[in-house]
């Protein structure tokens, strides 16, 4: 819990330009990341992610905690937070950016955007831009994205012993709703 504080702490830090800024929090949604091979599929799902969004500034910020991604089978789970992403040395996946179009969020509409900025995973920081689309409607906004992350990229080794079973490429599909940070 105080790893959370902290983290969240210095996300909210680093969006909060001045006291007016605008921003959105997590109501729901999730972080989810699936893979294919000719062994099996590997789909998690994370519903406890961190989001803050300033719309005045067009900053988003996002935490997933490893440990929060709940797979179908528990051995799935188990190797991905101890062999993969080690989860007690890293224990979270963060996302740090801006949106590069001009838009004006305060306004209801559906936005096709890019984001740019800084993923961290493993302990590895890649400047990543990310297309998505951002739909502003009756106070809320929601935020979807579908992006692949290459395991190497993140020094992510997949063993020789289950290189088919596991696949050195994920994609990530966010899709969460946000309401106004109270």
């Amino acid at each position: 819990m105080k790893k959370f504080i902290v983290a969240f702490s210095i996300m909210a830090l680093t969006l909060t330009q001045s006291a007016k800024a605008q921003m959105y929090t997590y109501k729901d949604g999730s972080v989810s990341f699936f893979s294919k091979t000719a062994m099996e599929d590997i789909d998690a799902h994370n519903t406890k992610t961190n989001v803050l969004l300033q719309i005045a500034e067009k900053k988003i910020a996002f935490i997933a905690y490893n440990t929060d991604f709940k797979f179908v089978s528990k051995l799935m789970e188990e190797h991905y937070n101890e062999k993969y992403v080690e989860s007690e040395k890293f224990p979270m996946a963060t996302f740090l950016g801006k949106i590069n179009e001009d838009i004006d969020l305060t306004k209801e509409g559906v936005y096709n955007v890019t984001v740019t900025g800084n993923f961290t995973l493993h302990g590895v920081v890649k400047e990543r831009t990310i297309p998505g689309t951002i739909t502003v409607k009756s106070g809320e906004i929601n935020v979807k994205a579908v992006f692949p992350v290459t395991c190497g990229d993140h020094k992510i080794i997949i063993p020789t012993l289950v290189v088919a079973k596991v696949s050195e490429k994920v994609d990530v599909t966010v899709n969460v709703n946000l309401v106004p940070k109270k």
